[in-house]
């Protein structure tokens, strides 16, 4: 399945929240990353805007090693729309 353009644009904004609540806890980069269990190249390059289209489950990833609930649901209509609830 092929996310549409727009759908990474929630992502990265998800992403920003992440990233501003690892820094409103303290955590640096490298600190998400081992909470997230994740590579820390990896999230040096969502910090810094290189990765151009997140993977879901990193992000998803990433929103839990911070304490985010996060949905995604898939929308059935034409556009094939996928939301992102954070709780």
């Amino acid at each position: 399945m092929s996310i549409p353009m727009k759908e990474f644009k929630v992502l990265h904004k998800l992403v920003d929240k992440i990233f501003r609540e690892a820094y409103n806890m303290g955590w640096s980069w490298a600190e998400l990353a081992d909470k997230a269990n994740l590579a820390i190249p990896t999230v040096y390059r969502l910090g810094n805007y290189d990765t151009m289209y997140p993977r879901a489950a990193t992000v998803l990833q990433l929103a839990q090693a911070v304490g985010f609930q996060v949905t995604f649901t898939k929308i059935a209509n034409i556009n094939k729309r996928v939301r992102l609830k954070i709780a």
